[in-house]
């Protein structure tokens, strides 16, 4: 993530994500990403 902040819903639990960050997803795991309007 190079700007702005994001919602990283995974596995039913919310993780706030920002600038620099990376993320790993595993086959198993149920996810998806809702862009913050900042």
């Amino acid at each position: 993530m190079t700007k702005g902040k994001m919602r990283h819903n995974v596995n039913e639990k919310v993780q706030i994500l920002g600038e620099g960050a990376l993320v790993f997803v595993r086959p198993e795991d149920a996810h998806y990403y809702v862009w913050d309007k900042v």
